[in-house]
């Protein structure tokens, strides 16, 4: 550009117009940046921080302690130098199948059980009485304070025990196999298997009523079977007094129709501690069972053993006399003792009579066998005894025979003969007219056959 031009350019008017007001002009201060505190040469801690540095501080000293101290109760043992352990500790090797094996102390623990022996729980019935039935070879705890009395009224007096006036007992009976008819019946309104001690009794709750001339109450039973026997010992208490009369229960209670009132439970309770100390004797230690112990027959029973029918006899009787006294028959595996026996002929049945020398007739049959036994009496007086091998009696039933009915006078009974391999066998009679009669019956059932038979 030459210099005529640039001189030729008009100059810019730069003040403002007329009537214009000034510009408004913001002075904003400059900005500074915060200048840091240098750092000084000395270090300081708020107290916060130095209290957590203190807990941290315990509890590592805390820590490194406890380790130590574990580390001391495993420290090594054993090896090639045979390193012991301090005293207090063992040495417990980590292989001791292996020669020289390192192991570990391991403190020694002393067996306080061992040396520490329990006290020994005192005995409630340690003070009480002993009651022993030589008989029927059981006996019994009862408290000193209880009184053992016998019964003074009933058609047998002086037969049943009394025990604190209202607990008695005797040999008797299941009172749930009775065949107890009639009003004058007890009633049972429960029954239970209940083992006190070492024995299972059956227990059972009823009551009598006033039908029969009884005077009503409540009772509670204990049955606890008789080994090698089907009867019971039966415990049993009683609402009322029983060691008094009949006459003087029915001063006391005229009413017959009074409330029954619920035995005291710990009257019960006391019974059933009675109870728990009820034991068999072993008849084998009291008496010499082989004295008067006859083998009558041998059998082989349904599951193939050997058995013994054996008699107990307390008087001689080798001839048909009036007193013959009684005799016991077992099934039993001895021919000395009645080792797992089976009472089988009891001294109700053989009272006033005895076995004749032939008996038993044992059935030849396969299964179950039968055994029936002849009882001799006084004159004409003969009957049988029918059971099985286990025991269980079986009624013959001669209603239908003929004595009494078709063949008026019929007497002198006997065993005719078991049926080929069955369980029939026959019955021999005569007549009052000397003839002879035959019948069969059904071991299994007791019941005649067909219809008698003369021969």
């Amino acid at each position: 550009m030459d210099k005529q031009n640039f001189a030729q350019v008009p100059p810019v008017n730069t003040s403002p117009p007329v009537g214009t007001p000034p510009p408004i002009v913001e002075i904003i201060p400059p900005q500074t940046e915060p200048q840091q505190t240098p750092p000084s040469g000395k270090f300081s801690l708020s107290p916060k921080i130095m209290l957590i540095i203190l807990a941290i501080s315990i509890v590592v000293v805390i820590g490194s302690g406890i380790y130590l101290a574990q580390k001391s109760k495993t420290a090594r043992c054993g090896g090639f130098g045979g390193l012991q352990c301090p005293a207090g500790y063992t040495c417990k090797l980590n292989n001791d199948k292996v020669a020289d094996a390192y192991g570990e102390c391991v403190k020694e623990v002393k067996n306080t059980l061992a040396s520490s022996k329990p006290t020994p729980t005192p005995d409630p019935t340690a003070s009480w009485k002993i009651y022993t039935d030589s008989d029927s070879k059981y006996s019994f705890k009862y408290p000193s304070e209880y009184s053992l009395t016998k019964n003074v009224d009933g058609p047998n007096p002086e037969t049943i025990n009394i025990l604190n006036h209202n607990i008695s007992w005797n040999v008797t009976s299941s009172i749930e196999s009775s065949n107890c008819r009639g009003d004058g019946c007890p009633y049972t309104t429960s029954s239970q298997q209940l083992r006190l001690g070492d024995n299972l009794f059956t227990k059972i709750k009823g009551s009598v009523g006033a039908v029969g001339g009884n005077i009503p109450q409540n009772y509670v039973r204990y049955e606890i079977k008789i080994p090698s026997s089907t009867e019971v010992i039966a415990f049993v208490i009683h609402e009322l007094p029983t060691d008094k009369s009949f006459q003087e229960l029915l001063k006391q209670y005229p009413d017959a129709g009074r409330t029954l009132q619920e035995i005291p439970k710990n009257e019960i309770d006391i019974l059933e501690k009675i109870l728990s100390t009820f034991k068999f004797l072993d008849v084998n230690k009291t008496t010499n069972l082989t004295a008067n112990w006859k083998v009558l027959k041998t059998f082989v029973n349904s599951k193939g053993n050997k058995k013994y029918v054996i008699q107990e006899a307390e008087k001689p009787y080798s001839s048909k006399t009036e007193n013959i006294g009684y005799n016991q028959i077992y099934v039993s595996s001895s021919p000395e003792k009645t080792i797992q026996s089976v009472l089988i002929v009891k001294p109700e049945h053989s009272e006033h009579s005895y076995v004749s020398s032939n008996s038993p007739y044992i059935s030849t049959n396969d299964g179950l066998k039968f055994l029936v036994f002849e009882l001799l009496g006084p004159g004409d007086n003969q009957s049988f005894v029918l059971v099985d091998e286990n025991g269980k009696d079986i009624r013959i039933d001669l209603s239908q025979m003929g004595l009494g009915t078709q063949i008026p006078g019929m007497y002198g009974l006997s065993f005719g003969k078991w049926i080929d391999n069955s369980t029939n066998f026959t019955i021999k009679a005569v007549s009052g007219n000397d003839h002879s009669y035959e019948a069969v019956f059904d071991a299994s059932t007791g019941k005649q056959v067909g219809d008698t038979k003369e021969f």
